[in-house]
């Protein structure tokens, strides 16, 4: 009764739900000493209706024997009891194992489906065993990811893990998008990637940029007294030198040598 309380001390809920083996206990305590005596004084031997006869055991011959050898030779006794307990804690290697199929046996059929599925997969597939975290803030944050992650390289470190499944980790592999090294290296990719691309389309662009110049300097030929004054000439000429590949009127008339008003 008092190991079953002191469970029920325990932070694990499982644990503390052992506390009311005790309370089982204490009121069988009270009733053998207040119920029982007071039926078996009443009832008598009526109380173990409906068996007849008698009702006590007989001894065993071999614990009355082994009780007798050792009251004779306590010594000698201790001396057997040695023998055969002595090399039993000497091999004892204190190893745990928390491999519940070995209890009970391999003439199961879902023992042997279990070692089927073991064979082929880790034993983990299909009995993995899970580590509850609590916490009182919320790790759906970048510090409660970190925190998840830091404790799932922790957990694969010891002896027997084949891999961990986490938040961080659902398949069992760290994803590699979530590591600023690897943020860094996608970053460093797509500015090259840009690079490549400005690099490649820059004879494009300087092409246009000189047919955007051409028409300026045959409409300055076909017309010299209007060079400078035009104000339409004078739009054509600002919307040509700084060449917005975007505006599909400056290249409309940029390619057709003529003037137009651009916006």
């Amino acid at each position: 009764m008092i190991g079953f309380a002191a469970i029920g001390l325990s932070t694990f809920k499982l644990y503390q739900s052992a506390a009311a083996v005790a309370v089982g206990v204490a009121v069988l305590l009270l009733a053998l000493v207040t119920l029982v005596p007071f039926f078996m004084a009443v009832l008598g031997e009526k109380l173990f209706w409906p068996v007849r006869g008698k009702l006590e055991h007989g001894q065993s011959r071999l614990w009355l024997a082994a009780g007798r050898f050792a009251f004779a030779r306590p010594l000698l006794a201790l001396a057997i009891v040695a023998v055969v307990t002595v090399p039993v804690l000497a091999t004892y290697d204190g190893k745990l194992s928390f491999d519940s199929m070995e209890e009970i046996g391999d003439h199961y059929r879902s023992v042997k489906a279990f070692d089927i599925i073991a064979d082929h997969f880790n034993p983990g597939d299909a009995m993995p065993t899970q580590v509850v975290v609590k916490s009182k803030e919320p790790l759906d944050s970048e510090e409660g990811l970190a925190l998840i992650e830091k404790m799932s390289r922790e957990i694969e470190k010891v002896d027997g893990v084949a891999s961990v499944r986490s938040a961080t980790r659902p398949t069992g592999e760290p994803i590699q998008e979530l590591y600023v090294t690897e943020q860094a290296k996608q970053l460093k990719d797509g500015l090259g990637a840009g690079k490549e691309g400005i690099e490649k389309s820059a004879p494009d662009l300087r092409r246009q940029a000189k047919n955007c110049l051409r028409p300026r300097r045959s409409l300055s030929r076909r017309h010299p007294a209007s060079a400078s004054s035009s104000p339409e000439r004078s739009g054509l000429k600002t919307a040509c030198a700084s060449c917005k590949p975007a505006s599909a009127k400056l290249n409309k008339a940029c390619a057709g040598g003529r003037w137009a008003p651009v916006s």
